[in-house]
């Protein structure tokens, strides 16, 4: 680079360096999530540029709207990071569902916005697969007493006094009753 004025002139190299420019990998997700939780998904954050930079990770569903045969990201939360050069920053993104999500499996993708801007690259995206699972609930005392009821009459099994926490059947005797043995 040369610098002129009008008596003088200065000559100097000058090094260009590069920008930002960020790729992303999920590191840990988990596959399947019950209806309601939370799912957390860990990224990684690399900036193999030579300057550091601060972007924004965003974490999106694909929503799927069958009825108009239409598919769009939603954002679901996102995280402002800033990574130096060769030194890449874990975080954790959440995607909360509630009763209104879907039982299926669902795209979730993790997108850093590149430094210039421009349209994502495949290296500025990740998607992963999440299944939504109904929760099963526990098996109560009384379900468990009302399957045993009902099944006790050709069971095999141990009797009902073998179980813990389900009562001793009532004697019943059949000594005092018409027609009884």
């Amino acid at each position: 680079l040369t610098v002129e004025s009008d008596d003088d002139s200065d000559t100097q190299d000058v090094d260009v360096l590069s920008g930002p420019d960020y790729g992303v990998e999920v590191t840990n997700i988990t596959s399947a999530i019950v209806r309601g939780d939370t799912a957390e998904v860990d990224v990684d954050i690399t900036n193999s540029g030579e300057m550091t930079g601060t972007t924004i990770a965003y974490l999106e569903e694909k929503e799927i709207f069958e009825n108009i045969d239409m598919e769009m990201w939603t954002q679901k939360d996102s995280s402002s990071v800033t990574v130096d050069s060769g030194k890449p920053e874990s975080l954790t993104l959440n995607w909360a569902t509630n009763q209104g999500t879907s039982l299926r499996e669902h795209d979730l993708r993790v997108r850093v916005r590149p430094h210039d801007n421009s349209d994502d690259s495949d290296n500025t995206t990740a998607t992963q697969k999440v299944s939504v699972v109904q929760k099963i609930t526990e098996l109560t005392q009384e379900t468990v007493e009302l399957e045993y009821m009902d099944n006790d009459v050709d069971r095999d099994g141990p009797p009902m006094q073998d179980y813990p926490g389900i009562p001793d059947p009532i004697p019943v005797d059949n000594n005092n009753v018409e027609g009884g043995t």
